[in-house]
């Protein structure tokens, strides 16, 4: 029985910290780790699509309606703009790649998955935070930090321990 206070080791009958797929049956691809692919997938095409709309966006028809904004002003936008546009392509594109591995058990590409996410999430939340993007970037956010999360959760631990101690 798991005790009520936490302590530096983990009983192994916390529900919370064993695995939920069956002993018997190691191979099957747990719910977790095809949520997490999905999930990933689905932040990937929206990183791509608001990358491709951030490309396209002319900052100048903006300023025409405020014509207090300066010229440094405007290209300094323009930048952001670019940066963060081609930043979520190449960061969704290599979202998509890393997590059709996922299926694998990789160890190696998972935690490379992981710090693609942790860069995409720190782009998209200061895109968010400068102005540059918009709710766009809130649920690419949301979408690759679920993604993540169900990428580490019991199941998917045992599973790709399993696959990356079989394949040696």
């Amino acid at each position: 029985m798991p005790s009520m206070f936490p302590g530096m080791y983990a009983d192994p009958n916390d529900p919370n910290r064993r695995p939920r797929t069956p002993a018997g049956d190691p191979d099957t691809w747990p719910a977790s780790l095809r949520w997490s692919y999905w999930l990933g997938v689905a932040a990937a095409i929206v990183m791509v699509l608001a990358g491709l709309v951030m490309l396209t966006e002319n900052p100048q028809a903006a300023s025409d309606a405020n014509p207090g904004a300066g010229r440094d002003l405007i290209e300094a936008f323009r930048g952001n703009l670019r940066f963060v546009g081609i930043a979520n392509i190449i960061t969704g594109l290599l979202i998509a790649a890393l997590a059709a591995q996922l299926r694998s058990g990789s160890r190696l590409s998972r935690r490379i998955l992981l710090v693609v996410i942790a860069l995409a999430v720190f782009l998209n939340v200061v895109a968010f935070a400068i102005q540059v993007g918009g709710l766009a970037m809130i649920l690419i956010v949301i979408l690759l930090a679920l993604a993540a999360f169900l990428m580490f959760r019991p199941d998917a631990n045992h599973y790709v321990a399993y696959k990356t101690d079989a394949e040696h």
